[in-house]
């Protein structure tokens, strides 16, 4: 199954019955064949090489010593992690092993991350809150029903747009720290790009493409999802929605 889903990941042991596929297979600097760990040491394999010869002047084959504090293994077969490129023997030849730097790096960008979408989110449902539109993350089929009345009783639109074309829809513009937001109607007929530049006029956006902003369904419960430019918009976007006109970097994680 693993060669199946990684082809191009590791090697397999060219070790006579092994075969194991190793993500982080080691070469004999002797045969110069590809063994797994348990088949990679001269010994294990067989090796048909020559034993290595020391030198007469009695000076001794350069050895690598690990990495890790403490390990007192030295030998010729050693291994370089491909994240940090440092010299580590079999037995800490795995990241977590041998406290690989780069990837307790990725761990500590991932969670820095995380701790920037946790805020983000929280700025914006303080903001919500102060115009008087609280988040609901949860909302009852009911409540549903009743927001969507409220929205259609306030909201404004073109007038041209004749009332079974329209889509009531909370539009919102967001830079990260500032929330605007009007009740608003917008025809089925029109495309998503259409809507797009509609709301950026409707809430004094300049600009919004060479700003890097796109149009995201504001779901509870739900990942944002851009709404494309291309198509009509009420084939994704229907009556109720809240839609969040701002950059990628802004957009805030309402599956939270």
């Amino acid at each position: 199954i693993l060669c199946m889903e990684l082809p191009s990941v590791g090697a397999h042991c060219q070790h006579a019955g092994c075969s194991q596929l190793d993500f982080l297979p080691a070469i004999c600097p002797g045969c110069s064949r590809t063994f797994c760990a348990a088949h990679a040491l001269a010994s294990a394999h067989t090796c048909a090489a020559p034993a290595p010869i020391v030198p007469s002047d009695n000076t001794e084959i350069a050895k690598s010593a690990c990495v890790v504090v403490g390990c007192a293994v030295e030998c010729h077969l050693a291994s370089t992690c491909p994240e940090c490129d440092r010299t580590v023997c079999l037995a800490h030849r795995e990241p977590a092993a041998h406290a690989c730097p780069a990837v307790q790096a990725a761990a500590d960008r991932k969670a820095a991350r995380h701790e920037q979408s946790v805020a983000l989110l929280a700025r914006y449902e303080k903001a919500l809150a102060a115009a008087g539109r609280p988040r609901a993350k949860k909302p009852s089929p009911t409540a549903a029903k009743v927001a969507l009345m409220k929205m259609k009783a306030s909201a404004q639109g073109d007038p041209a747009v004749v009332p079974d074309k329209r889509v009531y829809v909370l539009a919102q513009a967001w830079d990260g720290q500032t929330l605007s937001s009007r009740p608003w109607y917008f025809s089925t007929e029109w495309s998503g790009g259409r809507l797009l530049d509609r709301i950026a006029v409707l809430l004094d956006i300049h600009d919004p493409v060479a700003k890097g902003m796109s149009l995201y369904h504001a779901r509870d419960g739900a990942a944002a999802a851009r709404v494309p430019t291309d198509g009509p918009a009420s084939s994704v976007v229907v009556s109720g929605d809240s839609l969040l006109l701002c950059a990628p970097e802004h957009v805030p994680d309402l599956a939270q």
